[in-house]
């Protein structure tokens, strides 16, 4: 699996999985990140939030990937 970071109008690219030894991914807190499968099965990621998420949250933010090629 791929995670892309927006961090200051450019691109961190981070890797998991079979082929990248399982590692763990942080995301910062405010970083939007976007999350592709990379293979032909799926792919499962475990989110836990710090501090635990509650509904009362608000944490739904729109972020523009519009200039990242997914297809490379």
């Amino acid at each position: 699996m791929r995670v892309i970071l927006k961090v200051d109008n450019s691109y961190e690219i981070l890797f998991s999985g079979e082929d990248h030894d399982y590692v763990s991914i942080e995301v910062p807190t405010g970083v939007p990140a976007a999350i592709q499968c990379l293979g032909n099965e799926e792919a499962y990621m475990l989110n836990m939030p710090n501090p635990a998420w509650t509904p009362e949250m608000n944490d739904e933010h729109s972020a523009d990937f519009s200039d990242f090629d997914f297809n490379s």
